[in-house]
């Protein structure tokens, strides 16, 4: 409540109005000096002094020739990138090569959904470089149209860009937009489909604060949620109500009680950090502290969360706070009898100690941190949880005359 309105323009700070005045009073210098010195002696009525003649200066002499060096392109053969970049290669290829048909929904800050557009995602080889995947977007404008094709960006071993992978899923950002927005995207896959949440923050200033320097903070305005599979069609109730998706591919859209969540799970931990580097971890069975997944609000107040059908449970920061690892999570069961998780810690907004102008406020591009994708199965329920039975069922195992 303390923040105001947001905006889509980056801000600018003290460095910023001092550069431009320190312009404005060279380029006037500059005006005023020099038709001064473009002037012929004696044009503005001063007086010529004569002085000895000058000898002439000789010719420079001729530049040798010039000689052509030829720049030889980096190679990109396998040999030459390290075995860290050939895995993740490899394990991001096996994730997203395909073309992947999907229903792309997006929700405001409230809550609500805004849109829902079908879309696709084609991840090929590039044109003349097998090796290389080029991505684009298709997208049906709503109501019919022609299909709108936009290729995004050609992917290469080495040289992944934001992407990052972790297990079966994969994060993308924290990425700077134009207007100055910021967004982190997370992407859980099990069998033929795929959960892609986009998250998208905004500058924001507290109220009653001029909109001038670094923001107080960046403010979730939009998440999106994409429903994605390698089937031919974007998944729908009916699609899947005529061809079921089988057993190790997931269901979308069938109705998934709030309890499936509390249960006991165990399964494998895969993790990611700037400093611990890659791990995989035996997780015999989650405790509860671990369970975030079955506390829907999060742990912190500022936590922004979305519940979806399907078995889908997003939480966000409501306000990415300067200089604080912020965290992302994405939960999903594709089954009743299994949970995927990704979470993601990412810091914003963080001042540069470097520089000598103390005046000056420099930011730190936006940083991934820490990652960690989990993958669990259903060990059974947990110990004593309160059962719904009939009054046949509970009078036989309590009957009235039994002793307490």
């Amino acid at each position: 409540a303390e923040f105001g309105t947001m905006s889509g323009v980056s801000a600018r700070g003290r460095r910023f109005r001092t550069e431009r005045w320190c312009l404005l009073a060279v380029t006037s210098l500059l005006l005023l000096t020099v038709p001064a010195l473009c002037q012929e002696p004696g044009a503005t009525g001063d007086p010529v002094v004569a002085s000895s003649p000058t000898p002439p200066i000789p010719p420079p002499a001729p530049a040798p020739p010039r000689q052509e060096i030829p720049v030889q392109a980096p190679s990109e053969e396998k040999g030459e990138l390290g075995e860290e970049e050939e895995r993740e290669w490899g394990m991001f290829k096996l994730l997203t090569e395909g073309r992947w048909d999907g229903v792309w929904q997006t929700y405001s800050e409230m809550g609500d959904k805004e849109s829902e557009v079908m879309a696709a995602v084609e991840m090929a080889p590039a044109p003349g470089n097998a090796e290389a995947l080029m991505m684009a977007h298709e997208l049906q404008p709503p109501g019919g149209g022609e299909v709108r094709r936009m290729p995004l960006a050609q992917l290469s071993p080495g040289k992944l860009g934001p992407f990052s992978v972790v297990g079966d899923g994969y994060l993308s950002g924290p990425s700077v937009l134009r207007s100055g927005a910021m967004s982190v995207e997370v992407c859980l896959r099990f069998g033929d489909g795929r959960v892609r949440v986009t998250f998208f923050h905004a500058p924001v200033w507290k109220k009653g604060q001029e909109q001038m320097g670094p923001p107080d903070g960046l403010k979730v305005y939009r998440v999106m949620v994409a429903r994605e599979a390698l089937r031919g069609t974007p998944p729908s109730f009916k699609t899947e109500e005529d061809a079921p998706p089988g057993e190790n591919n997931p269901s979308f859209f069938r109705g998934v009680s709030p309890f499936k969540w509390h249960a006991r799970w165990g399964g494998v931990s895969h993790t990611k950090g700037v400093t611990q580097g890659r791990g995989r971890w035996e997780v015999e069975e989650l405790d509860e502290t671990a369970s975030w997944h079955g506390r829907p609000r999060g742990d912190d107040p500022n936590t922004w969360c979305l519940r979806l059908p399907g078995g889908v449970l997003v939480q966000c920061p409501h306000v990415v706070r300067p200089g604080v690892a912020e965290t992302y999570r994405v939960a999903w069961l594709p089954t009743d009898e299994r949970l995927q998780r990704i979470e993601a810690r990412v810091i914003a907004l963080k001042e540069s100690e470097d520089g000598e102008d103390e005046e000056a406020v420099r930011l730190l591009p936006p940083a991934a941190i820490f990652s960690s994708f989990e993958a669990f199965q259903r060990l059974g329920n947990l110990p004593e949880v309160p059962e719904l039975v009939d009054e046949e069922e509970y009078l036989r195992r309590f009957p009235p005359d039994a002793a307490l």
